[in-house]
């Protein structure tokens, strides 16, 4: 059976992610930066819930170790922090995504799937967006999200 880390897991889209693929038949590692939103996943039969910070490059490294992971889905991130700086935002959403990915190549992981978001393109616009759309991040959180 294929095993999935799930970072971000008692998040909003974390969370639906984790129910649905539990019911798909995966097994699934939910990391959670604390007990915040795990209700909504702590009841799920057979889940494996481990809790870090996605910037605790050791604990991060232990987990991956410890573990063999088919995919990993990220999804851990700062959002809608009022209060963070731009360094914290670069500091989780960036440089965090890059040390997790490049653990993942060191351990093997078949799939890394990092979720971004429709900001990197701007605040507002009137177009259908693709891949090909131009990027304009307005926010320090989509500022992040693009560079990593």
């Amino acid at each position: 059976m294929n095993e999935i880390l799930i970072t971000g897991a008692n998040g909003c889209v974390g969370s639906a992610l984790v129910n649905s693929l539990m019911r798909a038949g995966y097994k699934i590692t939910a990391l959670a930066l604390d007990s915040f939103g795990v209700n909504h996943i702590d009841n799920i039969k057979g889940i494996k819930i481990v809790y870090g910070d996605i910037c605790d490059v050791k604990k991060m490294e232990e987990i991956l170790s410890l573990n063999r992971f088919h995919a990993i889905i990220h999804l851990a991130a700062i959002v809608h922090e009022h209060d963070a700086s731009e360094n914290d935002f670069e500091r989780v959403n960036c440089k965090a995504t890059i040390m997790l990915f490049d653990l993942a190549k060191k351990y093997e992981v078949q799939q890394f799937i990092f979720v971004s978001t429709v900001a990197v393109y701007g605040e507002e616009t009137a177009r259908a967006l693709d891949e090909e759309s131009p990027c304009n991040p307005q926010t320090p959180y989509a500022v992040s999200k693009l560079k990593a």
